[in-house]
């Protein structure tokens, strides 16, 4: 795909999932811990 919308799109996606992953783990290493 070369259209700049559709880059900017998945760009943004994987931007979101990047930090939710983050969260995620996180959130598994608090629970591991306990």
């Amino acid at each position: 795909m070369s259209d700049p919308r559709v880059r900017d799109l998945a760009d943004g996606i994987i931007e979101a999932q990047r930090k939710e992953i983050a969260e995620m783990k996180a959130l598994i290493k608090d629970l591991e811990s306990k």
